[in-house]
């Protein structure tokens, strides 16, 4: 603003030489005078308001500088607390694993114990449902021997000509008095108790009696 100022007061100075030189009388000069203070007071008031405006830019500069320190920081700080989260969360995961591998012993044993337990308890069924058919079979055979005790002769109006038997009682048959009979029949008031190769044997009221076949008839058998 000085250089400005003084270049100014150069070119008034000259004009008022011209006028000089002329013979003129020239009021530039007080002109110059009365206005050269208001120019002085306007280069202050410029000069104040530079000042101002590169203080502001000065401030503002500084504030964005430190605004971007602040960020940079407050990512560091972020960045340094976040580390640690990732740094513990590995343990964990690590001991997990080792604490699976405990369940599997236990849960073999008990079957090995239930088995023998239910094994001597099968077989005693079975030693008892067989010693029940051995207690229930010496009535039946006491109860044969009682009756063939009381076998009683063999009666005449009953005769046997003919045995087709089978290892199966089922498919066993007789001729008795010329009719084909099977084991449960009855005939002349006798009931077929059991169909043999070579004999019939009846029950009957008076007793149980067996009944051979007739001699022709055992001639005529395939030997």
């Amino acid at each position: 603003m000085s250089y400005i100022l003084d270049a100014l007061k150069k070119v008034e100075r000259e004009k008022i030489k011209k006028t000089a030189m002329g013979g003129m009388t020239s009021i530039s000069g007080d002109l110059f005078q009365t206005r050269v203070p208001r120019t002085a007071r306007g280069g202050a008031w410029k000069i104040i308001v530079a000042a101002v405006l590169v203080s502001l830019v000065t401030f503002t500069a500084t504030w964005f500088v430190l605004k971007g320190e602040k960020k940079q920081g407050a990512v560091a700080s972020r960045s340094s607390i976040k580390a640690p989260d990732t740094a513990v969360a590995v343990p964990p995961a690590a001991t997990a694993p080792i604490m699976t591998a405990q369940p599997s012993p236990p849960a073999v044993s008990p079957p090995v114990n239930a088995q023998p337990k239910n094994v001597p308890s099968d077989e005693s069924a079975r030693n008892a449902r067989a010693e029940n058919k051995l207690a229930q079979t010496p009535p039946v055979s006491a109860n044969m021997n009682k009756s063939a005790v009381q076998t009683v002769p063999a009666r005449a109006d009953i005769k046997v000509s003919g045995v087709a038997w089978q290892e199966e009682r089922s498919a066993r048959r007789a001729v008795v008095n010329g009719f084909l009979m099977q084991e449960g029949k009855s005939v002349a008031g006798a009931k077929i108790l059991e169909i043999h190769q070579d004999r019939v044997r009846f029950t009957s009221p008076t007793g149980i009696f067996d009944v051979r076949m007739d001699a022709a008839s055992l001639s005529g058998m395939p030997k």
